[in-house]
């Protein structure tokens, strides 16, 4: 069990990494594309899990706004895939993709945004 949650964090964490680099432009929308999303996703795929959706949301959730900007097609191609077989798996992985539509359709912004901690300058100005 060790194995397998160093595995799915080290996966995740390649993930993470790919779409930060597409986002700084050291990498190209082909290797996002044709490097995580193909072959991760049928019909390369045959075994495709809940992982493999997951992190694939998670990498539209760090670049998707920059993907869509250069090429809106591919995206909305990807998602509809991302939202057809996500209907195989439990609710978790059916809302991630949900909540990616959501962002997408809401300029990329989350709907629930992340609280951060006030400085005591915010403070004493309000």
């Amino acid at each position: 069990n060790i194995k397998k949650s160093n595995f799915k964090k080290n996966f995740f964490a390649s993930l993470s990494l790919a779409a930060e680099l597409y986002n700084v432009e050291l990498i190209s929308p082909d290797v996002i594309y044709e490097g995580l999303f193909d072959p991760l996703l049928p019909p390369q795929n045959l075994n495709l899990s809940s992982p493999d959706i997951e992190g694939l949301c998670e990498v539209l959730k760090s670049c998707g706004k920059k993907l869509d900007e250069t090429n809106s097609g591919s995206v909305n191609e990807y998602l509809q895939e991302l939202l057809y077989h996500a209907q195989r798996f439990g609710f978790r992985t059916k809302f991630l993709v949900e909540q990616i539509k959501e962002m997408r359709a809401n300029r990329w912004e989350a709907r629930i945004k992340k609280a951060k901690a006030t400085t005591l300058d915010k403070i004493k100005e309000e």
